[in-house]
Order: structure tokens, then C-alpha cells, then sequence
């Protein structure tokens, strides 16, 4: 009989099975990486383009553009392409990112060849209707409106201009003012110069046959790409340093930022940042969880996450708290951070963060939409599977004179932007 007084035996993980997608070409070069799996008869595809946020010209362009591929074509209106998608038990998103754009179809295998015609057109012959743009616009008015009066929106607004600046294409923001000032002009100016036969990727992930990928290329393979437009924006970061305030007098509470850029997930450094910043606030179990929430009881969770974009990385350590609490709070980041800087973490401590991140690491392959979605973080940063196989060693091999010498390193106080949004 089952001991349930006894924990199940523990064995560490010492290897991840990552499924490598295969790279093909359309007949026009255009690449396609595939990655077959899965028992479903259900696969997504991926329409990748190089027109994220770091191409606007104008504040908006980006979003606006990307939404409205899906809001009319030549022959179809909004509602029209909505049902057309619908019918076939199928979903389409447009999704807009700092670096890229991307449209993604979840569909049903057996639909496969109705649906991919309705994408082609997607994709070829959007219109931008003006009233359609009109509704979007007093939409994305409105939820700018409801956001603006959340101290978390404002602190992360805030926290990106200054760890960037306000004129890197990181840290702009979009204001009411930018939202009215697009039209449909500045969308077929994006769409021409960053989409319409523009060298794209297309991922494929799940369970398809190779009739699928014939398909793909009779849509998709007969046109000849056009020059990649290359941003005009200015990259130069010009990160600010020191204590900034956004007041919003009627909060009830405050949100707080700290962090900086960092290095990027190419440098040699970066498995030791990850593991530094993990036992800081990247996990249930951090030491700024226990102290701030569990001991303190000042919040109900605080957290130091890594973000990547494909030009910069940065650290951000953000919580909400009771405006009466905020300088304490401040005060306890800043002493966990001491404290790693100063004191070497325990043999045990560090096992338990490291075995949570191999943990974490495992449990995000048990899908082919999941591992394709874990190629797609090292393709952006010009990585290989290498990343994610060496992992688990490279985590182990971390040290604690290591950890220490990375906190040392990148956590100094005076390289950190801190950002509180909400009541004095």
C-alpha cells in the first residue's frame, strides 16, 4: 500500500528532449520551419514579419496596422472574414511585438486547405476600411483611458522611458494624442514598406502532413520578395538613473519598478544572471518573496523577471503596495540586493534554484506549439538549440562565488532606475 507519510523519492532532471524544427524554403526562398508533433489533428501556423514597434514611424503604426489585416479585404468585410474563419472551427490573432509582428492561425488539420486561401488574403489584399479603423482607434482610446488609471500601467510606462529612453524605439509610449493622429495613409505607408511581399518566416507546429506544407507554398510561394525596408529609428540607449515619481493622488496603492538594461542572452554571463536573479525575485521561494511578502506582509507578490528583446535585455523587480509601505518595501529590495552582493548563497539554497529552473525548463516542452514557441525566443536572438541543451549543465555549473560576482556586477544601486506610481 501507498505510504502517503512518505514524500515520493526525488531524482534530478539530466536531460530535456527538445525537438528540433527542420528549415525548408518556398519556391521564393521564403523559409519555413516546421516542427511535426503531437496526436491532435489540430497544428498553428505562424506568419512572421519584420514589423514590430522598432519600425514605427509614427507612434501606432505598428499596432494599427497589424490589427487591421484582419478587419476587411477585397472581397471580404470584417464581419465576412470573421465568419469565414469561424465556420472552420479555426482562430486567427494578429500579434505585435517590440521587434516583430506576427499572425497565427490555430487550426483544425482537416480544414487546412479551406482556411489557407482566407489567409492569403489576409495577408495580400487588406483593405483598411475607415470606419473599421475608426471603431479601433476609439477602442484602443478607451482601454488606453482605463489603463492610464492603474499605477501598474503607469509605472511601466514610466519604467521603460527612462531604462531606454523616450526617443529609443524601446521606450516610447503611446499617448491619447498619437492614437487620433493615425490614419489609414500612415497603415498602407507600414503595410507597403514592412509587409506586402516583404521577406517573412512562417512556422508550422503540430500535426500536419507534407500536403499541408504544398499548400503553404502554392499560397505563399509565388511572389518574388521584395527589399527588407531597413529602420530609421536610433537605437541609443539613454538610460536614467535615480528615483522618479508618477503621481495618480486617488491610488490606493503604488507600484513600484527597479531595474536596468542588462546584458544580453548572448553574453557568456547570462545562465549566472539567470540564476542570481532567480534566488533575488524570480521564483515563489525568492529571498525578496519571503521577505517582502511573507515576512513583511507588505504585498501579495513581488518579483525580479529577465526580459529580452532582440537589441536589449533588461531587469525589472515590480510590485504593488500600500502607499504607506512604499519606502520600506524600497528599502527591503534594496537590502536583499546587499545582502546577495555581500554574502556568499547557501549550498542549499542554490540547489533548490537551480533544480526550479531545470524544472521549469522541462515543463515547458510537453507541446509542439510550446517547443516551437521556445525556438522561436533563440531565433530571434540569432541562438541555436545549444541554448536549451547545454542548460541543465551550464545551471549546475553556477557557483556561489559566481552569483555573488554577477550581483556585484549588474545590481549595483546607482546603475538602477526606480520608478513609484500612485498616492504621496
Amino acid at each position: 500500500m501507498l505510504d502517503r507519510t512518505q514524500a515520493p523519492a526525488f531524482s534530478p532532471i539530466t536531460h530535456i528532449n527538445f525537438l528540433h524544427t527542420q528549415k525548408q524554403s518556398l519556391d521564393n526562398q521564403i523559409p519555413i520551419y516546421t516542427l511535426r508533433a503531437g496526436e491532435q489533428a489540430v497544428l498553428r501556423i505562424e506568419w512572421v514579419f519584420e514589423a514590430g514597434n522598432y519600425y514605427d514611424q509614427k507612434v501606432g503604426q505598428a499596432l494599427f496596422t497589424n490589427k487591421m489585416l484582419l478587419e476587411g479585404t477585397k472581397n471580404k468585410t470584417a464581419s465576412q472574414v470573421n465568419a469565414a474563419i469561424d465556420q472552420y472551427g479555426a482562430f486567427v490573432e494578429a500579434q505585435n511585438h517590440f521587434d516583430l509582428a506576427e499572425l497565427v492561425l490555430h487550426c483544425p488539420k482537416r480544414f487546412v486547405a479551406e482556411v489557407l486561401p482566407l489567409m492569403a488574403e489576409i495577408i495580400f489584399e487588406p483593405t483598411f476600411p475607415e470606419e473599421e479603423l475608426s471603431q479601433l482607434k476609439r477602442k484602443q482610446i478607451q482601454d488606453l483611458q482605463i489603463n492610464l488609471q492603474k499605477t501598474a500601467f503607469l509605472a511601466g510606462r514610466a519604467f521603460r522611458r527612462a531604462v531606454f529612453g523616450e526617443k529609443n524605439p524601446y521606450g516610447k509610449t503611446m499617448e491619447i494624442a498619437d492614437i487620433e493622429a493615425i490614419d489609414r495613409a500612415d497603415l498602407v505607408s507600414f503595410y507597403e514598406n514592412h509587409i506586402y511581399q516583404k521577406p517573412m518566416e512562417i512556422l508550422v507546429a503540430g500535426n500536419f502532413d507534407e500536403q499541408t506544407l504544398q499548400m503553404i507554398n502554392r499560397y505563399f510561394g509565388n511572389f518574388v520578395p521584395k527589399t527588407k525596408s531597413s529602420p530609421s529609428n536610433n537605437f541609443n540607449i539613454k538610460s536614467q538613473t535615480g528615483s522618479f515619481f508618477v503621481e495618480k493622488p486617488d491610488s490606493l496603492q503604488n507600484s513600484i519598478r527597479v531595474g536596468k538594461v542588462m546584458i544580453k542572452k548572448t553574453d557568456e554571463n547570462f545562465y549566472k544572471l539567470i540564476v542570481a536573479n532567480t534566488i533575488l525575485g524570480g521564483y515563489f521561494g525568492s529571498r525578496l518573496m519571503q521577505n517582502i511578502r511573507e515576512e513583511k506582509g507588505y504585498t501579495y507578490g513581488i518579483y525580479s523577471s529577465l526580459q529580452s528583446f532582440r537589441k536589449a535585455t533588461f531587469v525589472a523587480i515590480g510590485t504593488d503596495v500600500k502607499a504607506e509601505v512604499t519606502q520600506n518595501t524600497l528599502q527591503e529590495i534594496y537590502k536583499e540586493i546587499e545582502i546577495l552582493q555581500n554574502e556568499k548563497v547557501s549550498d542549499a539554497e542554490l540547489q533548490k534554484v537551480k533544480n526550479y529552473l531545470i524544472g521549469s525548463l522541462a515543463a515547458n516542452v510537453t507541446t509542439p506549439f510550446a517547443q516551437m514557441d521556445l525556438f522561436k525566443e533563440i531565433h530571434l536572438h540569432g541562438l541555436g538549440y545549444d541554448f536549451y541543451e547545454n542548460y541543465i549543465e551550464r545551471i549546475n555549473a553556477v557557483s556561489a562565488e559566481e552569483v555573488l560576482s554577477v550581483v556585484q556586477a549588474y545590481y549595483q544601486k546607482d546603475a538602477l532606475v526606480e520608478i513609484v506610481a500612485g498616492s504621496k
